[in-house]
């Protein structure tokens, strides 16, 4: 968003900056984490796609508030996915 930097590390607390360096380092070092992940990502990401096509906001929401969603904007973030 015009060169602003809105997912930075530094939204995480200390243990949550820890968590995400471990995904980080993780991901990028183990096949069988980085494969598991791309596929926890892209079931997540159909799902959102078929709330979408539903038009169903409040459902929308209501996945990203979750513990799945939450951990999916962490793994994304991670992996640089958000950047």
């Amino acid at each position: 968003y015009n060169g602003i930097d809105i997912f930075s590390d530094k939204i995480y607390s200390r243990t949550g900056k820890r968590i995400y360096n471990n995904i980080k380092n993780k991901y990028t070092e183990n096949k069988n984490f980085r494969s598991a992940s791309n596929k926890f990502l892209k079931n997540f990401e159909d799902i959102l796609k078929n709330h979408q096509k539903e038009n169903d906001e409040s459902e929308i929401n209501s996945i990203l508030d979750s513990t799945s969603g939450i951990l999916y904007l962490l793994i994304s973030h991670a992996i640089g996915k958000l950047d």
